[in-house]
């Protein structure tokens, strides 16, 4: 990844940093663009505060109709029900 980010690259990258996805350089490049940059900077906080407000959340059980559908797969495999 280059050094000097547009704000459109940036963008594209932000919820791969959130998810810890990129490479520590890269995420060294996202971040220092973000902290030169009121606009990508605000936008990497809204993320950062959703991500922290998903991860708070409870993980309720599928319902009954939708057991064993494709859409709740993951649910199972972490054992919810």
């Amino acid at each position: 990844m280059k050094e000097n980010l547009t704000c459109e690259e940036c963008g594209r990258e932000l919820i791969a940093l959130i998810d810890g996805t990129v490479t520590p350089s890269v995420a060294r490049v996202i971040e220092r663009h973000a902290a030169s940059c009121a606009s990508c900077g605000e936008a990497l906080q809204v993320y950062r505060r959703q991500a922290l407000r998903l991860r708070r959340m409870e993980v309720l059980p599928a319902p009954a109709f939708a057991r064993g559908s494709a859409w709740c797969a993951k649910s199972w495999e972490r054992g919810v029900s």
